[in-house]
């Protein structure tokens, strides 16, 4: 998903779904600027022009939910490459009946 890589900061979510599915997705762009629109900006500020310019599809978080579907119900999303969720991919996480959200990576995949 996307043309390239939030050039900001780079974002990865995995929901681990109740029977230890992994959903993987990243903050991917569409359109990669020469440099991010968001540069002297604090983080959280100025998400408009992640969409507006770089024309991401959403935040890693709000991707992995899509991604997983109805298997997000009961499952826990570990955000790595950011040390908190917005209130937006908050609400979303909640909307698709995520249990959790952490901070690091997850368990490892079973093989």
């Amino acid at each position: 998903m996307g043309a390239g890589k939030c050039l900001k900061q780079h974002v990865k979510a995995t929901v681990v779904s109740a029977n230890g599915d992994h959903y993987i997705a990243y903050n991917a762009i569409r359109h990669v600027p020469r440099e991010c629109p968001r540069k002297d900006m604090k983080t959280g500020e100025g998400y408009h022009l992640c969409r507006q310019v770089c024309r991401q599809y959403g935040h890693a978080e709000a991707n992995a939910c899509v991604f997983a579907g109805r298997a997000a119900a009961g499952g826990i999303l570990y955000l790595e490459g950011h040390d908190y969720a917005c209130e937006s991919c908050i609400k979303i996480c909640d909307a698709h009946g995520i249990q959790a959200i952490v901070i690091g990576p997850p368990p490892e995949c079973p093989a």
